[in-house]
């Protein structure tokens, strides 16, 4: 007799060939239904690993999206503040020019007396 084909022993012998009295039908009966359990548990753990990697994404693409919308927020304040202070741009211009004369002219009288 030849050892068996696999290492799981059947029980209940259907008939000669192997020392069990596993057939070889059987012994590969038992391979295929193990490797189709097998199989079986891979594809749904890769299914369950598919869905959270798309969860992943989805909760990615949503702060993705809100943080689009938070820098579009952003950037309108910014462009409102830069339309308000431009205009005063050259009126500050001009307020800093009359202070720095108006230092100078009072450096100069405080060094003519």
């Amino acid at each position: 007799m030849d050892k068996s084909l696999y290492p799981r022993v059947d029980v209940e012998a259907i008939g000669e060939g192997f020392v069990d009295g596993t057939t070889p039908e059987h012994a590969l009966a038992l391979i295929n239904e193990d490797l189709v359990e097998e199989l079986r548990e891979t594809t749904l753990t890769g299914l369950v690993e598919l869905d959270e990697r798309r969860s992943t994404l989805a909760c990615l693409e949503e702060g993705r999206q809100k943080l689009e919308v938070l820098v579009h927020a952003a950037k309108a304040v910014y462009d409102r503040d830069v339309a308000e202070v431009e205009p005063e741009h050259p009126a500050l211009e001009a307020k800093r020019i009359e202070a720095i004369t108006v230092r100078e002219e009072a450096t100069k009288a405080t060094k003519e007396l």
